[in-house]
């Protein structure tokens, strides 16, 4: 479950990372709450 939540977290800023919008330590943060809690709770929150 932490692998996918860790995917989520870091799938979901991917973009907007490469683009300029976010920086790599954003999607990080996010992608570790992904791990930590879980892939539901990365979907709510971003």
């Amino acid at each position: 479950m932490s692998l996918l939540g860790l995917m989520a977290g870091a799938l979901i800023l991917l973009p907007f990372t490469l683009a300029g919008g976010f920086g790599e330590g954003d999607a990080l943060l996010l992608a570790a709450v992904g791990a930590w809690r879980s892939c539901q709770f990365v979907l709510l929150t971003a």
